[in-house]
């Protein structure tokens, strides 16, 4: 799981997904994988420092391009996913700052992930 953090520093997106893909797939080739779906980023992460309020609209579109793009490479990959943007609720009391998920989510990730990896 990974991704979040250069959106939000606005790293650009066509240069996050090269390089994503090149080191899942280099990973992949040589062990078994999951890829994991990084949970939604709420507005609070404007509050919080992670993100200006004039970024924020255009980082929920990369956000939403970056989940399509890592599942149709988890596809083509034949990789696993977890989609924690599934799992935890777009809601602030599943997150410590609007990006990191607090011990609720937390809670709600290792479930998503048991149910992956099995017991």
């Amino acid at each position: 799981m990974g991704g979040t953090n250069d959106l939000l520093c606005r790293i650009r997106l066509s240069s996050l997904e090269k390089n994503m893909e090149r080191g899942i797939s280099h990973i992949a080739a040589s062990l078994p994988l999951t890829i994991a779906i990084p949970p939604q980023v709420t507005r609070a992460s404007v509050e919080a420092g992670w993100q200006s309020e004039f970024s924020y609209d255009a980082n929920q579109e990369d956000y939403r391009t970056y989940i399509s793009f890592l599942k149709e490479l988890a596809q083509s990959l034949d990789v696993r996913v977890i989609d924690f943007s599934k799992v935890i609720p777009f809601d602030d009391d599943y997150y410590v700052d609007g990006v990191y998920p607090n011990e609720k989510g937390q809670e709600l990730m290792a479930e998503a992930a048991i149910k992956v990896w099995g017991n």
